[in-house]
């Protein structure tokens, strides 16, 4: 009888530890992915200077649950080497990524883009074989507040987009040495 208790105490110990580290991968990796090019706008597609615009295209990474993609609930961390800003939401504050004039404002803060959307879902969430267009719109005068040093040629950046639930998905580029009108990143 003994050696049957440790016997289940083990098994179930086993079972236990598996689904932790389960639970801890699925909570590690990414729940989405990059689909096609990330792409840089300038600011004046004629005498280009500064990027004013980042898009990129994410999807749900195979094996992963429906997410959110309601402004309010994705933060944002973008890095350059000479700035650094974390959003939660909606961009409450000014700095390198412009700030949000109100709900939803096309062309401020972060531009969220369902592409394709055949779920029941709806609008504000994303489910397997759909996909969104994700836009930050880059401050391009400098002028804060706080002042910012814009995003010029030959810099590298970084975004992470981090959701409630599901790892990080990072987006890295560098920028082009010289600036034109649309870049394509990759």
């Amino acid at each position: 009888m003994f050696a049957f208790t440790v016997m289940t105490t083990g098994l179930f110990s086993t079972e236990k530890a598996k689904t932790t580290a389960q639970a801890a991968l699925t909570e590690a990796s990414s729940s989405f992915i990059t689909k096609g090019a990330v792409t840089a706008t300038c600011d004046v597609p004629a005498a280009c200077t500064r990027v004013n615009s980042i898009t990129f295209t994410v999807a749900l990474a195979s094996g992963a649950d429906a997410q959110t993609l309601s402004a309010g609930e994705l933060s944002f961390l973008y890095t350059d080497p000479n700035n650094t800003q974390r959003t939660s939401g909606l961009v409450p504050v000014g700095g390198i990524i412009t700030v949000e004039t109100g709900p939803a404002t096309a062309g401020n803060g972060v531009d969220i883009v369902s592409i394709i959307d055949t779920g029941p879902g709806g609008t504000g969430s994303l489910e397997a074989g759909e996909s969104a267009a994700i836009t930050i719109w880059l401050d391009d005068t400098g002028a804060g507040p706080p002042a910012t040093t814009l995003l010029g040629a030959g810099t590298k950046f970084r975004i992470e987009m981090m959701a409630p639930k599901g790892g990080t998905l990072i987006v890295e580029r560098d920028i082009p040495k010289v600036l034109t009108g649309n870049m394509n990143l990759n």
